[in-house]
């Protein structure tokens, strides 16, 4: 009776232990940039099996035509055992005034997720405001280095309090009042 118990259960662990799988659930799979207008549309399936399964159905997700700019409301199921099999539900959006559905291609293109509307240079303020400020100290070398490269780092921690007065100094003593500020 044993040995039959040991079997039924064994039998009915090989047979349910292979039907388990994992299901997580996504906001997003693409940042989405809320302050553009946008559109969202119906759900769109990538599946693969396989050791990389997860990458083949993230690469069939994205064989979606048109000007899908992103994906959210993400549903990943992973099967845990036999062709370990995965499964991305999303629903792809598109930025723009202008609905345009996706659709998904036979192909597989290379997806570019698109970077920001216009790029700026980054101007560093904290630098020339921070020299002018360290030579009206008048001091030596080693001195008005230090005192800049205080006034630097409290610039780029935005204490305005400081800075307002680091511009307004002219003299010495206007620089040592600023740098005793907390």
């Amino acid at each position: 009776m044993r040995a039959l118990v040991v079997v039924v259960v064994s039998s009915w662990v090989v047979l349910c232990g292979c039907s388990s799988s994992r299901v997580q659930v996504l906001p997003s799979l693409t940042p989405v940039d809320a302050t553009r207008p946008f559109f969202v549309y119906k759900a769109v399936k990538g599946t693969a099996c396989g050791d990389n399964a997860i990458g083949g159905a993230m690469d069939d997700l994205y064989r979606v035509a048109g000007d899908a700019h992103g994906f959210v409301s993400a549903t990943i199921e992973q099967q845990l055992c036999g062709d370990r099999c995965v499964t991305i539900t999303a629903r792809p959006i598109t930025y723009g005034c202008t609905a345009a559905e996706p659709k998904k291609l036979d192909v597989y293109p290379m997806h570019v997720v698109p970077g920001p509307t216009e790029c700026a240079a980054a101007v560093d303020t904290c630098t020339p405001d921070c020299t002018r400020y360290g030579a009206a100290l008048a001091g030596g070398e080693f001195e008005t280095k230090a005192f800049r490269e205080r006034c630097v780092t409290r610039c780029r921690a935005a204490d305005a309090a400081f800075m307002t007065c680091a511009r307004a100094a002219t003299a010495a003593a206007d620089v040592r009042r600023c740098d005793a500020l907390p």
